[in-house]
């Protein structure tokens, strides 16, 4: 999953014009975006998000300060640590950990998190059943500028291609 979601996040950062510094840092961020769910239970850990609820949603919106906290001793990767603990931000500010929005998300973070919820929607991670390719991009377009960047959607259909859209009867 994190090779994926890093790679996918490269290419999207190298399309949108990111410079090769800022643009390794996605790389390196979309590689260890969830090095802050150690020491998370593996029940929780095997329960897709949309099924988690209490005390176990609290535990998994606390990840991504986690992960941060874990990188920042790390003078390399400190660019890489600010974009993790954005990722599981939100376009429209309903995100966490800290309710950012809009601009005011690092662009890494804004790209890592299409890249992650593309993957996750595939492998099952974020609902209770995997999708296709085109299912989980057309959730990912549905969700302009609620859960993500326009310009950030932009670049990554130029990378995999328009969805198609859906015909009446």
């Amino acid at each position: 999953h994190s090779r994926r979601v890093a790679d996918l996040a490269r290419k999207i950062a190298n399309k949108l014009g990111l410079s090769p510094k800022e643009a390794q840092d996605v790389f390196l961020a979309g590689l260890l975006h969830d090095i802050g769910k150690i020491g998370l239970p593996d029940a929780l850990l095997a329960k897709p998000v949309s099924q988690m609820s209490g005390d176990d949603l609290g535990a998994y919106r606390k990840h991504p300060a986690k992960g941060e906290q874990s990188l920042m001793a790390l003078e390399d990767l400190r660019g890489a640590a600010a974009i993790i603990r954005a990722h599981h931000e939100r376009f429209d500010g309903q995100g966490f950990p800290d309710g950012l929005s809009g601009l005011s998300i690092p662009m890494g973070a804004r790209i890592l998190a299409l890249a992650n919820d593309y993957d996750g929607l595939q492998i099952g991670i974020l609902s209770p059943r995997r999708m296709g390719t085109d299912d989980a991009k057309k959730m990912i377009v549905d969700s302009r500028g609620k859960r993500y960047d326009p310009q950030v959607i932009d670049a990554f259909l130029d990378l995999t291609g328009s969805v198609e859209p859906e015909r009446g009867p």
